[in-house]
Protein backbone atom coordinates (compact mmCIF):
# COMPACT_ATOMS: atom_id res chain seq x y z
CA UNK A 1 0.00 0.00 0.00
CA UNK A 2 1.47 3.11 -1.22
CA UNK A 3 0.73 6.56 1.16
CA UNK A 4 1.93 9.87 0.32
CA UNK A 5 5.76 9.69 -0.51
CA UNK A 6 6.04 6.50 1.65
CA UNK A 7 5.45 2.83 1.27
CA UNK A 8 3.25 1.22 3.95
CA UNK A 9 3.30 -2.12 5.13
CA UNK A 10 0.39 -3.04 7.54
CA UNK A 11 1.08 -6.50 10.09
CA UNK A 12 -1.52 -7.55 11.99
CA UNK A 13 -0.60 -9.31 15.65
CA UNK A 14 -3.57 -11.63 16.23
CA UNK A 15 -2.50 -13.81 19.45
CA UNK A 16 -6.05 -15.16 19.04
CA UNK A 17 -5.52 -16.63 15.87
CA UNK A 18 -2.08 -17.85 17.30
CA UNK A 19 -3.54 -19.65 20.26
CA UNK A 20 -6.74 -21.41 17.94
CA UNK A 21 -3.59 -22.49 15.79
CA UNK A 22 -2.17 -24.06 18.86
CA UNK A 23 1.37 -22.07 18.09
CA UNK A 24 4.50 -23.57 19.36
CA UNK A 25 6.09 -20.44 20.15
CA UNK A 26 3.17 -18.20 21.83
CA UNK A 27 3.60 -14.84 22.00
CA UNK A 28 4.52 -14.38 26.03
CA UNK A 29 1.72 -11.99 27.50
CA UNK A 30 2.51 -8.45 29.70
CA UNK A 31 5.70 -8.87 27.71
CA UNK A 32 7.20 -6.91 25.51
CA UNK A 33 7.76 -7.96 21.63
CA UNK A 34 10.01 -6.49 19.13
CA UNK A 35 8.10 -6.56 15.66
CA UNK A 36 10.91 -5.72 12.75
CA UNK A 37 10.10 -5.27 8.71
CA UNK A 38 12.93 -6.48 6.20
CA UNK A 39 13.15 -5.70 2.51
CA UNK A 40 14.87 -7.79 -0.02
CA UNK A 41 16.00 -7.63 -3.44
CA UNK A 42 15.00 -11.12 -4.62
CA UNK A 43 18.04 -13.05 -6.11
CA UNK A 44 17.37 -15.67 -8.67
CA UNK A 45 16.42 -18.74 -6.73
CA UNK A 46 17.92 -22.13 -6.99
CA UNK A 47 15.73 -25.27 -7.26
CA UNK A 48 17.48 -25.99 -3.73
CA UNK A 49 19.38 -23.89 -1.13
CA UNK A 50 20.71 -27.05 0.50
CA UNK A 51 24.27 -26.65 1.19
CA UNK A 52 25.12 -29.59 2.48
CA UNK A 53 22.72 -32.08 0.70
CA UNK A 54 24.87 -35.54 1.95
CA UNK A 55 23.98 -34.66 5.63
CA UNK A 56 20.18 -33.47 5.01
CA UNK A 57 18.01 -35.34 6.34
CA UNK A 58 14.50 -33.20 6.51
CA UNK A 59 12.84 -29.67 6.00
CA UNK A 60 10.27 -27.92 7.71
CA UNK A 61 8.25 -24.69 6.34
CA UNK A 62 7.44 -22.65 9.64
CA UNK A 63 4.64 -21.05 7.32
CA UNK A 64 0.87 -20.60 7.13
CA UNK A 65 -0.96 -23.17 5.30
CA UNK A 66 -1.13 -21.15 1.75
CA UNK A 67 2.59 -20.73 2.04
CA UNK A 68 3.31 -24.08 2.48
CA UNK A 69 0.99 -25.45 -0.06
CA UNK A 70 3.05 -23.00 -2.70
CA UNK A 71 6.21 -23.56 -1.78
CA UNK A 72 5.94 -27.59 -1.34
CA UNK A 73 9.30 -29.18 -2.01
CA UNK A 74 10.56 -25.81 -4.20
CA UNK A 75 12.42 -22.47 -3.43
CA UNK A 76 10.03 -20.55 -5.06
CA UNK A 77 6.59 -20.41 -6.01
CA UNK A 78 3.97 -21.13 -9.04
CA UNK A 79 1.91 -18.67 -7.96
CA UNK A 80 2.57 -15.19 -9.32
CA UNK A 81 3.54 -11.27 -8.80
CA UNK A 82 3.36 -9.87 -11.93
CA UNK A 83 5.85 -12.81 -13.82
CA UNK A 84 8.00 -13.52 -10.71
CA UNK A 85 7.08 -15.87 -8.30
CA UNK A 86 4.87 -14.65 -5.43
CA UNK A 87 7.22 -16.11 -2.64
CA UNK A 88 10.58 -17.39 -2.43
CA UNK A 89 13.17 -18.80 -0.17
CA UNK A 90 16.42 -16.96 0.51
CA UNK A 91 19.62 -16.58 2.65
CA UNK A 92 19.53 -13.39 4.31
CA UNK A 93 23.58 -12.63 4.31
CA UNK A 94 23.10 -13.85 -0.19
CA UNK A 95 20.72 -10.90 -0.62
CA UNK A 96 21.10 -7.12 -0.45
CA UNK A 97 18.04 -5.80 2.30
CA UNK A 98 17.01 -2.86 4.11
CA UNK A 99 16.11 -3.60 7.83
CA UNK A 100 13.19 -0.69 9.12
CA UNK A 101 13.49 0.54 12.54
CA UNK A 102 11.69 -2.02 14.65
CA UNK A 103 8.39 -1.59 16.56
CA UNK A 104 7.85 -2.95 20.06
CA UNK A 105 4.56 -4.27 21.44
CA UNK A 106 3.14 -5.13 24.65
CA UNK A 107 1.52 -8.03 24.53
CA UNK A 108 -1.42 -7.16 26.52
CA UNK A 109 -3.63 -10.05 26.99
CA UNK A 110 -4.54 -13.14 25.68
CA UNK A 111 -6.94 -13.11 22.58
CA UNK A 112 -5.46 -9.53 21.93
CA UNK A 113 -4.70 -8.67 18.51
CA UNK A 114 -3.30 -5.13 17.16
CA UNK A 115 -1.93 -3.73 13.72
CA UNK A 116 1.39 -2.12 13.11
CA UNK A 117 2.30 0.16 10.30
CA UNK A 118 5.52 0.72 8.85
CA UNK A 119 6.25 3.89 6.66
CA UNK A 120 9.33 3.40 4.17
CA UNK A 121 11.00 6.37 2.10
CA UNK A 122 10.81 4.44 -1.58
CA UNK A 123 14.06 5.61 -1.81
CA UNK A 124 15.27 3.30 1.24
CA UNK A 125 14.39 0.71 -0.41
CA UNK A 126 15.06 1.14 -4.51
CA UNK A 127 15.83 -2.28 -6.06
CA UNK A 128 13.84 -4.24 -3.58
CA UNK A 129 11.32 -6.15 -4.10
CA UNK A 130 10.36 -8.68 -1.70
CA UNK A 131 9.05 -8.10 2.15
CA UNK A 132 9.71 -9.87 5.36
CA UNK A 133 8.25 -9.56 8.97
CA UNK A 134 9.36 -11.42 12.05
CA UNK A 135 7.96 -10.93 15.93
CA UNK A 136 10.83 -11.44 18.57
CA UNK A 137 11.20 -11.54 22.14
CA UNK A 138 12.32 -7.43 23.02
CA UNK A 139 15.19 -8.94 25.04
CA UNK A 140 16.26 -10.31 21.68
CA UNK A 141 17.20 -7.02 20.22
CA UNK A 142 21.26 -5.99 21.41
CA UNK A 143 23.91 -3.36 20.56
CA UNK A 144 26.11 -3.58 18.04
CA UNK A 145 29.19 -2.01 16.07
CA UNK A 146 27.70 0.42 14.19
CA UNK A 147 31.40 1.01 12.46
CA UNK A 148 31.33 -2.77 11.35
CA UNK A 149 32.17 -3.25 7.78
CA UNK A 150 29.55 -6.20 7.85
CA UNK A 151 27.28 -4.30 9.97
CA UNK A 152 23.50 -4.48 8.58
CA UNK A 153 21.51 -1.53 7.83
CA UNK A 154 19.65 -1.59 10.88
CA UNK A 155 22.87 -1.98 13.06
CA UNK A 156 24.17 1.29 11.13
CA UNK A 157 21.13 3.23 11.62
CA UNK A 158 20.03 2.32 14.92
CA UNK A 159 22.83 0.61 16.79
CA UNK A 160 20.61 -2.41 17.05
CA UNK A 161 20.51 -6.05 15.90
CA UNK A 162 18.31 -9.15 16.54
CA UNK A 163 20.83 -11.14 18.25
CA UNK A 164 20.63 -14.74 16.40
CA UNK A 165 23.37 -16.34 17.64
CA UNK A 166 21.83 -19.51 18.63
CA UNK A 167 20.05 -19.77 15.76
CA UNK A 168 17.16 -17.70 14.13
CA UNK A 169 14.53 -18.29 16.13
CA UNK A 170 11.54 -16.14 16.12
CA UNK A 171 8.54 -16.20 17.88
CA UNK A 172 6.79 -15.96 14.31
CA UNK A 173 7.61 -14.78 10.48
CA UNK A 174 5.14 -13.90 7.90
CA UNK A 175 5.41 -15.46 5.49
CA UNK A 176 7.75 -17.73 7.37
CA UNK A 177 11.39 -19.60 7.53
CA UNK A 178 12.46 -22.77 6.32
CA UNK A 179 14.41 -24.61 7.99
CA UNK A 180 16.41 -27.76 6.74
CA UNK A 181 17.73 -30.12 9.13
CA UNK A 182 21.25 -31.96 9.32
CA UNK A 183 22.61 -34.87 10.65
CA UNK A 184 26.44 -36.43 10.46
CA UNK A 185 26.99 -40.21 10.23
CA UNK A 186 28.99 -39.42 13.42
CA UNK A 187 25.83 -37.97 15.19
CA UNK A 188 26.27 -34.74 15.07
CA UNK A 189 23.58 -32.61 14.25
CA UNK A 190 22.21 -29.11 13.00
CA UNK A 191 19.76 -26.77 11.36
CA UNK A 192 20.04 -24.34 8.71
CA UNK A 193 16.86 -21.52 8.36
CA UNK A 194 16.33 -19.68 5.88
CA UNK A 195 13.56 -16.86 5.24
CA UNK A 196 10.70 -17.11 3.12
CA UNK A 197 9.86 -13.93 1.74
CA UNK A 198 6.85 -12.12 -0.29
CA UNK A 199 7.43 -10.37 -3.40
CA UNK A 200 4.71 -7.09 -3.35
CA UNK A 201 6.56 -5.16 -6.48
Amino acid sequence: MQAAAAIRFEITLDCTAQAQAGAAKPFPVGSDVVVGLTVYAGPKVPSSLRNDSANFQRRELDAAANVRSALERATRSTALVGTAPKWIVLSDDAAASHDVTPKKVRIERAGWSTTLQFDVDPKAIAGKDHFLFAAWPAAALVPCDKKSTYARSGCKRDGQVIDTGDGVKPLAAYPGLEINHFEHPSGESWDSERWIVERFR
